[in-house]
Formats: structure tokens, sequence, C-alpha cells
């Protein structure tokens, strides 16, 4: 998911602080977040593509289709991505199902 928010935001022209800013983080979390070294919450990745003006689902997709590229450049020609591809509506049913058992 790094890589993705990475080269989302470069495709959308703006800066690391700008999205941080527009998702309500700190730089510093916004860095850690690019270069791997937390894993994102659903509901963060969720406000990085609203700043990015993307659904979620746009970002799950750009991940998945850099994870092919790679395997791709090492020659692997049988890959398979795990888990099915989700729409928004998954994706939002899923965090409303996490945030409830985080209110229990």
């Amino acid at each position: 998911m790094a890589e993705a928010i990475v080269v989302a935001r470069k495709r959308a022209g703006m800066k690391q602080q700008e999205i941080a800013k527009r998702a309500g983080l700190s730089v510093a979390h916004m860095s850690r977040i690019e270069r791997a070294k937390v894993d994102p919450k659903s509901s963060t990745i969720k406000r990085i593509a609203k700043a990015l003006g993307l659904e979620p689902s746009s970002l799950d997709r750009l991940a998945e289709d850099l994870i092919k590229t790679r395997i791709k450049a090492i020659g692997d020609k049988e890959y398979r991505v795990s888990g099915p591809r989700r729409s928004d509506e998954e994706i939002r049913e899923e965090e409303d199902r996490f945030e409830s058992f985080l209110d229990l």
C-alpha cells in the first residue's frame, strides 16, 4: 500500500506535507506510511484516498497493479495476488464492522 500511496500522490502532483494536512496526519506519520514503516489503519487509508481525490478501492487496485508489475519484472508468469478485489461498499462495511468492534 505504501508504494501505491506514493505513486498516487506523485501522479496528483502533490507533496507529502499537503496530503498529510488534508488527511489530518502529521508529516512524520505520513512519511512513515509512505516508507512502509507502519501499517495504516483502513480509516487512515480512507482519509489519504480522500485527500488524493480517490476512492479507497482505487488505492487497492493501484497497489495490486504495482505488485503484478513487480512480479512480471522478475519473470514469474504464474501469479495471483491473494484476496479478491473489494468494492468501496465492501471496504466501508468492513470499516463499520471494525469500528463497531472497537466501540465494545
